[in-house]
């Protein structure tokens, strides 16, 4: 690979035409009065008329599943304007979204349960992890999304090794018969750390365009993201926020050849080109550098679906996904590349399930086939020297197959049981049998209906071909982390048990829940190798056994006819059992809160959001500590007519930031304040 000119990210050829687009929707004039749905009553469907798939991999209503499973819909990502999935999850109660490190994306955390044990989907497929082990949520368009599902714990036996802290699964908008297209542009400033002299430091343009006929329908969605970046100190030449762009592109092509029989693909790519600067101190010099992210993600979906007369229906489901990423560190001193790598993972699925109702038991059977193959390269160039290569991971792969039952027994009206298992065959570990059992039972009263829930399973999740191979070089900065080819499966026993009241207008909801995880794998000093190689170097081991355990409140209820009320209550525990230590990054309590007012000018709505979190540890040795802090958020949104609305907002108030020279996990991002505009046929 040639290193003899460095790489500097592509001109961002669009953003002319973008803040054209931008000016020109806002100058657009409405005749006619709105009747669309933007009011918090319109928008909180009734639970038993929202159907989800995660828990049972068939449509079954919200209300009445045996899983917990939280859901965001298509209205509420419309109405918080989120531009990606990080920003469609931020108000979860007990979701935490993590920067990931070396990265400028965010990973999910659920239960206590870092992103690494996360299973991220889209409609039942797994989105590959952008460094190895953790998705990131910001690679993740919305503009096609119906809802999103959120299963917490190892729940559910029709997700294999990587949901052993739980599932967020996708679910892609079906279009519906005709022609529907819309447009949505928006673009803000950070304040006083914008980067450069251009007022709209940040722009969102997102499009999507369906036709639906009786046999056929074709879909296509675009989403750009663009940024000048921000800074906390403007007169410094570092940067915290990225300079670039994220973009996707994708497809969507159903087939109906009988009444009976649906086919669909779905090809889509995710790319991005992005530029922090960093400065770097080694007395007693100073070094400025570049650090640019370029990475590529290529997705093929193929998925059939077949009902039989008899009721029972068979669904089969290919996926090709191949994830090309390259970061640069580039010392502007010098007139080469001073540190490239480079990324490749493949990942291959297929899966097929069949659901067979037998008089009051539905019972799915299935089967998954997989394979992952990781290739990680680092080049460094000294001077004249020639280039150094070294090899991270040497084209690792691991293939699983895995097999799962379930049954849904309908005892009666109200009681429901779902025992299930899961088959896990790893190339390199062998066989894991995990079962798990959820039941519920639903109680009619002159009140509402009141759902009881009670569920335990067993989480399983193999290394992944990172904590097993990993070279991270950055001996330059005094450090190496490496991979362990002795590590051994981690385990969990998850408990969840709660009850859930459902009014015509209004819902709360008390969950308990414990986690159980033997074997935990993290990166440890390798004091020895320190010793002996002068530099500190990490490890991947097994030493650690965590506790997980908490308590979640939730509720929605209309304070009066024009204002409501979500609000989320998280209290966790998270402990290393052999130190009784706190596990880091983990608070104690946290409150997210949502308030809804629908104003009397006719089509606008106005909400506030915060979130609020305890102090946390930032360090197992519990010497470390991020202070409370509370984030505050507001939206507004405005609908003209049927085709346009308007919105704006202000993300982060108060502008709670980070210290950026400590471990720190309050907000990145400062104060972010916007505009925007919808358009739709």
């Amino acid at each position: 690979m040639m290193l003899f000119c460095k790489r500097r990210p592509t001109k961002f050829k669009y953003r002319k035409w973008l803040h054209w687009v931008f000016a020109g929707l806002f100058s657009g004039t409405a005749n006619s009065s709105g009747n669309g749905c933007v009011v918090p009553e319109c928008q909180q469907n009734q639970l038993e008329r929202i159907q989800v798939v995660s828990s049972t991999k068939t449509e079954r209503s919200l209300a009445d599943v045996p899983v917990r499973t939280q859901v965001v819909n298509a209205e509420q990502v419309e109405r918080l304007h989120a531009k990606d999935l990080n920003e469609a999850l931020k108000y979860v109660p007990g979701l935490q979204l993590r920067p990931i490190h070396g990265k400028s994306g965010y990973g999910i955390w659920l239960q206590g349960l870092d992103a690494n044990r996360v299973l991220v989907l889209v409609d039942g497929h797994p989105v590959s992890a952008s460094t190895g082990s953790a998705v990131d949520t910001t690679q993740v368009a919305v503009t096609d999304i119906e809802r999103i599902e959120i299963i917490k714990g190892a729940m559910s036996a029709l997700y294999g090794t990587s949901a052993m802290g739980g599932v967020v699964n996708i679910i892609t908008r079906k279009p519906e018969q005709g022609v529907s297209a819309s447009v949505t542009t928006s673009g803000g400033s950070y304040g006083e750390q914008n980067v450069g002299s251009n007022p709209f430091a940040m722009h969102h343009l997102k499009a999507q365009w369906h036709l639906s006929r009786e046999q056929f329908d074709i879909g296509f969605l675009g989403d750009v993201r663009h940024s000048d970046g921000f800074s906390n100190n403007p007169d410094s030449y570092s940067t915290q926020g990225w300079a670039g762009y994220k973009a996707n592109v994708g497809l969507q092509l159903g087939y109906r050849p009988t009444e009976a029989t649906k086919i669909r693909f779905s090809p889509r790519r995710y790319q991005e080109d992005l530029l922090t600067k960093t400065t770097q101190r080694n007395p007693p010099f100073v070094n400025q550098v570049e650090k640019i992210d370029l990475t590529s993600t290529d997705y093929l979906g193929l998925t059939l679906n077949h009902q039989f007369e008899q009721g029972s229906d068979l669904q089969l489901s290919l996926m090709h996904e191949q994830f090309d990423g390259e970061t640069q560190q580039n010392t502007i001193l010098t007139s080469f590349v001073d540190q490239q790598r480079n990324t490749d993972i493949n990942q291959k699925l297929a899966s097929v399930q069949y659901n067979l109702p037998l008089g009051n038991h539905l019972l799915t059977l299935g089967a998954q086939a997989s394979t992952h193959s990781m290739q990680v390269v680092q080049t460094k160039r000294f001077n004249n020297a020639p280039a150094q290569r070294i090899v991270e991971v040497d084209n690792q792969r691991a293939q699983t197959q895995e097999l799962f039952a379930q049954n849904s027994w309908f005892v009666n009206d109200q009681w429901e049981l779902m025992p299930g298992l899961r088959l896990h065959r790893d190339k390199t570990f062998g066989e894991h049998l995990a079962p798990m059992v959820n039941g519920v039972y639903r109680q009619q009263t002159t009140s509402g209906q009141v759902n009881w829930r009670l569920g335990l399973g067993n989480g399983y999740r193999v290394p992944d071909l990172k904590e097993r191979y990993y070279l991270f070089d950055h001996s330059h900065i005094g450090y190496k982390v490496m991979g362990n080819a002795d590590l051994q499966p981690e385990s969990s026993t998850s408990f969840q048990a709660g009850v859930e009241w459902l009014a015509q207008d209004r819902r709360f909801e008390l969950s308990l829940f414990r986690n159980e995880i033997k074997n935990l794998i993290e990166t440890d000093e390798d004091q020895a190798e320190s010793a002996a190689q002068q530099l500190l170097i990490y490890r991947y081991r097994n030493f650690a056994e965590a506790l997980t355990q908490g308590v979640e409140l939730n509720g929605f209820v209309p304070l009066n006819s024009a204002l409501s009320l979500d609000v989320g209550y998280s209290f966790m525990q998270a402990k290393d059992r052999l130190t009784k230590k706190d596990l880091p990054r983990r608070p104690t309590h946290e409150v997210k809160l949502g308030l809804d007012w629908a104003s009397p000018q006719p089509g606008l709505v106005l909400s506030v959001k915060a979130n609020f979190q305890s102090a946390q540890f930032e360090n197992s040795d519990n010497t470390s500590e991020t202070p409370a802090f509370t984030v505050w958020d507001i939206k507004a949104n405005y609908e003209l007519n049927r085709q346009w609305l308007l919105f704006a907002g202000v993300d982060n108030l108060t502008s709670v930031q980070k210290d950026f020279t400590l471990a720190d996990s309050r907000p990145e991002q400062p104060r972010y304040v916007y505009v925007g505009a919808r358009w739709q046929y």
